[in-house]
Order: structure tokens, then C-alpha cells, then sequence
């Protein structure tokens, strides 16, 4: 009984290593959203305004909300484009991210 015990603890440590050691970063979202949506956000000039394009167009970010834990990673991140809005939401952990996000068209 003690041996399964020990395995047990052994597996369930070296899980939660694994699950540190790939939980995705800030820089890792930002590729996959460059990849996924096409979305190249930069911070610019003296009052580091952010400005965003949407491949050639341009986009305007309103807000992001990051929820982090050092086993995952969950993003909100709001943009409008014209008269549609559009929500990235995105839960990453092992290196990936998945994608559940949402987009409106206003009036």
C-alpha cells in the first residue's frame, strides 16, 4: 500500500512539473493571436498608445483580461473594427492555446 502511495505522489509531482514548465507566457499568446487572427499589436510613441492592425487593416483595442495560474493561461482580449467587435478569448496550457472566441456585428 505505501509503495502505490509513493508512485501515486511520483506521477501526480511530475505532472504538475510538466504542466509548469509548458504553461504558455505572454509572448507565446501574442504569436499564436499573429498567427491565429492576424492580430500585430505594437506600443508606440511617448505615450506608448497601443496600436493594433488586423492583417492590413487597422484594429482598436479596448481591453484584456488575463487570468493566469502557473498551470494555464486564460485572455479576454476586445478589439473593434469599424462596426464590428469582436472578443479573442483564448485558455492556453501545454504550449497550445484554444480558441473560443466571439464576434458581433453592431447596428
Amino acid at each position: 500500500m505505501k509503495r502505490a502511495w509513493k508512485v501515486s505522489l511520483i506521477v501526480l509531482g511530475l505532472l504538475l512539473i510538466l504542466l509548469g514548465v509548458t504553461c504558455p507566457d505572454d509572448d507565446d499568446y501574442r504569436a499564436w493571436l499573429a498567427e491565429r487572427h492576424e492580430i500585430f499589436c505594437e506600443v508606440g510613441g511617448p505615450d506608448q498608445i497601443i496600436v493594433c492592425n488586423r492583417g492590413e487593416n487597422s484594429v482598436e483595442w479596448q481591453s484584456k483580461h488575463v487570468r493566469s495560474l502557473p498551470f494555464y493561461m486564460q485572455v479576454e482580449d476586445n478589439y473593434s473594427e469599424g462596426n464590428k467587435a469582436f472578443t479573442v478569448r483564448a485558455f492556453g496550457i501545454l504550449n497550445h492555446f484554444f480558441d473560443y472566441s466571439e464576434f458581433t456585428v453592431d447596428g
